[in-house]
């Protein structure tokens, strides 16, 4: 199945059963087009955090946005009001807390 034009892909779904991959190296969505939710129970191969420099503005509407500031060489995770480094404390006493959380209920 090939889609050529919007109008070929705008009705339904489309439901696969084997493996799907492009004719060449292509992106997945655009800029102003994302996908919102991706569901998988497999592996991501290849991989990669977002490459920034310098580090964005933080923004509510981006909670959870994971980036790797390339000139300081740092993780950083939007909490919806700033960044925080991944590794800093009160962002690993947030993961400590959360996992706390999470035993209590077991």
């Amino acid at each position: 199945m090939i889609l050529d034009s919007t109008a070929h892909g705008t009705k339904g779904y489309i439901k696969v059963g084997s493996t799907i991959h492009p004719t060449a190296a292509t992106d997945l969505g655009i800029t102003g087009n994302r996908f919102v939710n991706v569901y998988t129970t497999g592996q991501f191969y290849g991989l990669r955090v977002e490459n920034v420099n310098p580090v964005p503005a933080s923004s509510a509407l981006n909670v959870g946005r994971v980036v790797y500031d390339t000139v300081g060489q740092r993780l950083w995770v939007d909490n919806g009001s700033t960044f925080d480094k991944i590794g800093d404390t009160s962002v690993m006493k947030q993961i400590q807390y959360g996992m706390d959380q999470i035993r209590l209920k077991l």
